[in-house]
């Protein structure tokens, strides 16, 4: 996918020796996850060189089902960004890419539907950064988040 002024590479294989499959006699275990990074185009992030088509570790706790471990998203994070970037995760359950990011001196945003795991990776954010200033853009719908828009104009 090409956008004006970022590049988004193809999903790249984050293996997890020894994960587990979700359902007993589910077959086979599948150590990969597969994440699709990107950064901006051109200097100086052209410069970098070329980086790991694919990242190996192992087994780590997860905070909920289908989290991801801290040092996979660290790899991705220092790899992908510079102190001061600004990381996304548009899905961040329990925050583990935002925990990444603020260890590694990044800016952070993220959003996720479920109040419960946005409740915990609030927590996980201040507990791993107690100085880190956080701004909760939540609005109380129901015991949902809810967005905020741009009004017309852009004003």
């Amino acid at each position: 996918m090409r956008g004006a002024n970022r590049q988004t590479f193809q999903p790249l294989p984050l293996i997890e020796r020894g994960m587990t499959v979700r359902k007993t006699g589910d077959g086979p275990s599948s150590w990969a996850t597969w994440a699709v990074v990107g950064r901006p185009r051109g200097a100086p992030w052209s410069t970098w060189g070329t980086l790991d088509g694919a990242y190996v570790g192992g087994q780590e706790r997860k905070h909920v089902v289908g989290g991801k471990p801290l040092w996979m998203m660290r790899r991705l994070a220092s790899d992908y960004s510079r102190e001061g970037d600004l990381v996304c995760d548009p899905c961040m359950g329990a925050g583990t890419t935002l925990v990444a990011a603020v260890e590694l001196g990044r800016r952070a945003v993220g959003c996720e539907p479920d109040a419960g795991r946005f409740e915990m990776a609030c927590k996980r954010l201040a507990k791993s950064r107690p100085q880190l200033r956080m701004r909760l853009d939540v609005e109380a719908v129901r015991g949902e988040q809810s967005g905020w828009a741009m009004p017309r104009g852009g004003e």
